[in-house]
C-alpha cells in the first residue's frame, strides 16, 4: 500500500510527458495560434541525399517537431506572461515604455533623428515632388503629402528611460521635410503636429497602449480633417461626402479592434495589455449622389490600413488604389493583391484625380518609394 502513492506519482508524470504528444496528434484542446509566428512549411521536410548531407533536412524536421509540439502556444504564452509580469521582459521586437505603452524601435529612432536621411537628399526629393505637384495641378489633378503621426512623438513622456540614454545623431527627417516642404510650397497636411497639439484634448484616445498606429477614432479625426482640406482647395472639382459621427454615442466604447493592439498581439500574453477605452463610433456619410467623387491613389505605409478598414477611401472616392510602400497594390477594381510591377503606375496616375502620399516619419528615408522619380521622369521625358 505504501507503494501506491509512488505509482500514482509516476503515472501522473508519465501522463504529463505524453500529453504534449497526444495534443500534437489529436488536438484535444484548441490552443489557438500565436501572433507573428509562422508554422514550418511541410515541403521543407522532404528528404534528399544532398539535404541529409548538409544537415538542412535534420534541422527542418527538428523545427517542424518543435512547432507542432502539443500545447506549445500555451507554454509560450505562459512563459511570456511570467517574463512580462515579473521582469517587464518581452519576447518580441517590441519596446515597452512607461504605463504599459508599447513602441517600435524605428519610431523612437525617427523621433530622435537617428535615421536622418540628410538635408541634401530631402531637399532634392522635395524639389522633385514640387515639380510633380505642379505638373499634376496643370492636368487638373491633386498631389498631397500627409505626415501621419508618430506615437513616440505624440507621447515622449511614455518612452522608456533607456530611449533617452542613447545618442541623438542630429535633426529629424520630419523637421527637415516640413521645413523644405513649406519653403517649396509643397501641399502638406501635418498630422504629427496636429495630434501633438490637439490629440490630448480629444474625448477619446487617438493612440492606445498596445498599438503603434492610430486608433479608429484617431484615424477618423484625421480622415475628417483630410476631407475638409481637400474640399477647401481652390481648384477642387468635387463636393466630397460629409463624414458624420457622434462623440457621445453610448455602447461603442470597448476593447481594441483590428490594428489598435497590433504590438500587444505580438507579445502573445495570457492577459493582453489593454486600457479598454477605445472608441468605435458609427460612421455615417452625407453626400449628394449627383455629385461625382474623385478617383484616388493612396501611396502609403501601414497607417493607411486603418483608413481602409473603417472605409474612408470607399466613402470619399469613386474608385481607389492603395500602393503600399509603392510595392503591393490593392484596388477597388480588382479582388486580389498585385505588385507594382504588374501595373503601369503612370497610366493609373493619369486616370486618377488624387495622388495622396501618407507616411509616418520612420518611413521618411524615401517616402513614396520610387514614385516621385518615376513621375518626374515621365513628365520630363528624362530617364
Amino acid at each position: 500500500m505504501k507503494e501506491k502513492p509512488l505509482y500514482l506519482l509516476l503515472g501522473f508524470l508519465a501522463l504529463l510527458l505524453w500529453l504534449p504528444l497526444l495534443q500534437g496528434q489529436l488536438k484535444i484542446v484548441n490552443s489557438g495560434t500565436l501572433s507573428g509566428m509562422v508554422a514550418a512549411d511541410s515541403t521543407t521536410t522532404q528528404f534528399t541525399l544532398e539535404r541529409w548531407l548538409d544537415g538542412s533536412f535534420q534541422q527542418a524536421v527538428n523545427e517542424k517537431a518543435q512547432v507542432n509540439t502539443g500545447f506549445r502556444p500555451d507554454f509560450i504564452r505562459l512563459r511570456n506572461q511570467l517574463d512580462y509580469t515579473l521582469f517587464r521582459k518581452v519576447n518580441a521586437q517590441v519596446v515597452v515604455g512607461r504605463n504599459d505603452n508599447l513602441f517600435e524601435q524605428a519610431y523612437i529612432d525617427a523621433y530622435f533623428g537617428r535615421d536622418f536621411a540628410g538635408s541634401e537628399a530631402i531637399q532634392e526629393r522635395v524639389r522633385t515632388l514640387r515639380y510633380v505637384q505642379d505638373t499634376l495641378d496643370k492636368l487638373g489633378k491633386t498631389l498631397v503629402f500627409i505626415y501621419a503621426p508618430n506615437k513616440a512623438r505624440f507621447m515622449p513622456e511614455n518612452l522608456p528611460r533607456q530611449a533617452y540614454d542613447e545618442t541623438r545623431t542630429g535633426p529629424t527627417n520630419y523637421d527637415v521635410y516640413k521645413k523644405y516642404g513649406e519653403a517649396a510650397g509643397l501641399r502638406q497636411i501635418d498630422f504629427n503636429a496636429w495630434f501633438r497639439d490637439a490629440g490630448r484634448k480629444m474625448k477619446h484616445p487617438v493612440y492606445g497602449r498596445p498599438g503603434i498606429h492610430w486608433t479608429e477614432y484617431g484615424a477618423l479625426l484625421a480622415a475628417d480633417s483630410f476631407r475638409n482640406f481637400m474640399n477647401a482647395l481652390p481648384h477642387r472639382r468635387f463636393a466630397l461626402p460629409e463624414l458624420i459621427w457622434n462623440d457621445a454615442q453610448e455602447g461603442v466604447t470597448s476593447g481594441p479592434q483590428g490594428a489598435e493592439d497590433d504590438l500587444g498581439k505580438l507579445l502573445n500574453l495570457i492577459v493582453p495589455i489593454s486600457d479598454n477605452t477605445f472608441f468605435h463610433p458609427y460612421l455615417e456619410v452625407r453626400s449628394d449622389d449627383k455629385q461625382p467623387k474623385p478617383a484616388a491613389i493612396y501611396i502609403a505605409d501601414s497607417y493607411m490600413w486603418m483608413w481602409s478598414d473603417i472605409g474612408i477611401p470607399q466613402r470619399l472616392n469613386s474608385r481607389y488604389q492603395f500602393w503600399s510602400y509603392f510595392y503591393d497594390v490593392w484596388s477597388s477594381e480588382w479582388p486580389d493583391k498585385k505588385n507594382i510591377k504588374d501595373i503601369d503606375p503612370m497610366a493609373e496616375v493619369m486616370r486618377s484625380d488624387w495622388i495622396v502620399m501618407l507616411y509616418t516619419e520612420c518611413n521618411f528615408a524615401r517616402p513614396g518609394g520610387d514614385f516621385p522619380e518615376r513621375a518626374y521622369a515621365y513628365f520630363t521625358g528624362k530617364k
